[in-house]
């Protein structure tokens, strides 16, 4: 038996999606997150796997891991102690920033910058200068000052990794390289982030961020990654182990301990590839993933089967220069907490009841609404509780908390208010979905939806009815989707470089010089995984503008052995994408080449396997049903409305909503007006009927006795 094996770690609970390379069989299991630690619940997690495909250690030929220790360091600033070397005179760049506010008039904003990160005491500036135009060096670095100011990093302030951020290094390293030399000489426990290595490329703001985060997270991430590898070795687990990066790909173990930085909010990534398989299972490849979990709701384009890739975001208010998969992240998922403000006006979000103490109906002590106490009032949960029954909920707490928060204070039912609370999410979640599409020139009825995570299944149909999406795909294991999507990514590596000229001045020899370095690199890191390059897939990207605009847009092709770069191919495709996204092009205006990036990568699970791979039920007897008072805004009541197990639903039929379905890791809602069916791959496909919708509860009921 051959067995790969993903792990998503959220809030509350732990994903792990087995597949058995023999069978072509896929495995789920859920297990409670260990905050404290979280490889515990890593360890925990394959060893419930292993029991579940009764298979042995020996057995597991790949781990993919999709980790948010970094991401939590970050946002809870709990990251290392660092300090930073930088070019004398520029020390305050991380301080400075670039002089933006989000909000112009608050008088009393909070500083936007992550000078959290390194206090001025350990921002030390060092004698050097490199020419911005040849990379000659203009003044030698003083190694004097550089071995005074590591010393009394280290020694006086006791920093564990120093960041070292020189002004046009990535023109020329040189200094960069010799001051790791030399701190690696008195001090080899030291870990080293160096700005060439981690964002090669102008604006030194940018490039100091990002340096300053890999430095502060690295030791936490290493020390994360050491502990699951020991945990693994002592369970004679010796598969390799992959991390997923932010823009999607995956790396082993070993790059990761140079450049940490990738992997913030790769867990966002695995989930959107997890919902483009899905769809790609149904033959759909213009999609709108809507990943919900317990604190948040993230919403992603995907246009002919490709996902949009973001060369910047942001992590809190800062910049993040590293690509990733462009998503729309807020605050609305399970545990977001309903509130009413000074005007009496109900809200929803974004503060989150968490994991603990979580929301009322967990019997943990949480006192505040929450949508997931809305959806058991409602009857789309039950009480035997979540995760296949591991986490029950508690339906008098769920409504004493609405009852005391909400309803009493507005005047209404406790199920009103309940509605209400699932119309402001759903709202919201349609507004996100609006920011990605509708802003972007894209109409969102002409997409299909594919909800997942804990919560998706319960609003699809309903913000699906906000903008008028008529088809829904539902994965076959939407609760670890993000555990699923890790396995279907490709192993990847990237490098890249300023190469900063005027179009017309590019010569071309010089350019395709510095592709074919950047491929080498790219083909020496990929030797590592010891992959067949025949299977390899390369892509270069060129950063271009307009002369005078102060940010890029990234045009990129495929990248073959032959492939020779046409200049005014490269130009025409640059008019035409620039006209994409701002909606006007400036044929007249000169374009200018900021930098080159090279991306190589290669399947972990090559399509032919995917394709085979299946979700299987054994149980098919559609008569085992259960009923439940489940409320339904379309009749203003509650009606009796038929709960499936997915396992027990007939394949291939068409079933009329309203219909309730349950599976362990999650809950589907089929709304009125919607009809279901069963895929042989496992989806769930949702349609949207043209149904009256103003049927009375007698006729509801006529119609639900005579299917089923």
């Amino acid at each position: 038996m051959a067995v790969v094996i993903g792990i998503d770690i959220g809030g509350t609970f732990t994903d792990v999606v087995g597949i058995n390379l023999d069978t072509n069989k896929v495995y789920t299991v859920k297990v409670p997150t260990t905050n404290e630690d979280q490889s515990k619940g890593f360890l925990h997690g394959i060893q419930e796997m292993i029991k579940k495909m009764n298979c042995q250690t020996s057995d597991i030929v790949k781990i993919i891991h999709g980790t948010t220790v970094g991401t939590n360091a970050i946002l809870e600033e709990k990251g290392a102690k660092i300090g930073i070397l930088t070019t004398k005179g520029f020390e305050d760049i991380l301080e400075i920033g670039r002089q933006k506010r989000t909000d112009m008039y608050n008088l009393f904003f909070e500083r936007e910058t992550p000078s959290f990160l390194c206090p001025r005491k350990r921002r030390k500036g060092i004698s050097e200068r490199i020419d911005p135009t040849s990379g000659k060096v203009l003044l030698p670095i003083d190694e004097k000052e550089v071995i005074t100011a590591v010393q009394e990093l280290v020694e006086e302030h006791q920093v564990e990794a120093i960041a070292v951020n020189y002004l046009f290094s990535f023109m020329n390293p040189e200094h960069e390289i010799r001051t790791e030399q030399l701190i690696k000489e008195k001090y080899p426990q030291i870990s080293i982030s160096l700005s060439h290595q981690i964002d090669p490329q102008f604006r030194e703001y940018e490039r100091i961020c990002l340096t300053a985060f890999d430095a502060y997270i690295k030791p936490v991430i290493n020390k994360y990654m050491d502990n699951i590898q020991n945990q693994l070795a002592n369970k004679n687990i010796d598969a390799p182990l992959y991390i997923m990066l932010s823009q999607g790909g995956l790396i082993g173990t070993k790059p990761l301990e140079k450049k940490a930085v990738g992997t913030l909010l790769s867990g966002v990534a695995a989930g959107v590839l997890g919902g483009k398989e899905a769809a790609r299972q149904s033959d759909e490849h213009n999609i709108i993933t809507l990943d919900v979990g317990g604190t948040s709701a993230d919403v992603s384009l995907i246009i002919e089967g490709k996902s949009l890739i973001a060369t910047e975001s942001q992590i809190r208010s800062y910049p993040l220069r590293i690509p990733m998969v462009d998503v729309n992240t807020i605050g609305a998922g399970g545990g977001s907490i309903a509130y009413i403000d000074e005007g009496n006006n109900l809200h929803v979000g974004p503060e989150s009841a968490s994991a603990v103490p979580g929301p009322a109906c967990y019997g943990r002590g949480g006192e505040m609404a929450t949508v997931t106490d809305a959806s058991l009032v409602l009857g789309y949960l039950r009480e035997k509780g979540l995760a296949g029954g591991r986490l029950p909920l508690n339906l008098s707490l769920a409504e004493k908390s609405i009852e005391e928060k909400i309803s009493k204070p507005l005047g209404m039912s406790v199920t009103d208010a309940a509605m209400g609370i699932h119309k402001i999410m759903n709202a919201v979640m349609a507004d996100a979905i609006r920011l990605v599409s509708v802003k972007r020139g894209f109409d969102p009825r002409k997409f299909s939806l594919v909800p997942f995570g804990g919560a998706g299944g319960l609003h699809a149909c309903s913000v699906a009815d906000f903008l008028g999406i008529r088809e829904i795909i539902i994965p076959a294991t939407p609760g670890v989707l993000s555990a699923n999507g890790l396995i279907m990514s490709d192993i990847e590596t990237e490098e890249s470089s300023s190469y900063k000229y005027n179009i017309n001045d590019v010569n071309m020899e010089d350019l395709e010089a510095a592709v074919y370095q950047l491929k080498q690199k790219c083909y020496e890191n990929m030797r590592e995984y010891n992959v067949d390059s025949s299977g390899i897939k390369r892509e270069l990207t060129l950063m271009m503008r307009y002369i005078g605009q102060s940010y890029e847009l990234p045009i990129s092709l495929a990248l073959e052995d032959n492939t020779k770069l046409q200049i005014q191919k490269i130009i025409q495709d640059f008019h035409d994408h620039h006209e994409k996204v701002y909606g006007h092009r400036d044929s007249q205006n000169q374009i200018e080449l900021v930098s080159i990036r090279i991306n190589y990568r290669y399947p972990i699970m090559e399509l032919k396997v995917r394709e085979k791979l299946y979700t299987s039920y054994t149980n098919q007897n559609e008569k085992v049903i259960e009923y439940s008072q489940v409320y339904f805004d379309e009749y203003k009541q509650y009606v009796q409305t038929p709960i499936y197990q997915k396992a027990n639903l007939p394949m291939g039929k068409k079933l009329i909503g309203p219909i309730i379905v349950e599976q362990s890791d999650t809950t589907t809602v089929v709304n009125p007006g919607w009809t279901l069916r069963l895929t042989e791959k496992g989806n769930m496909e949702l349609t949207k009927e043209d149904l009256n919708n103003n049927d009375s509860s007698l006729e509801v009921q006529e119609t639900i006795e005579a299917q089923y």
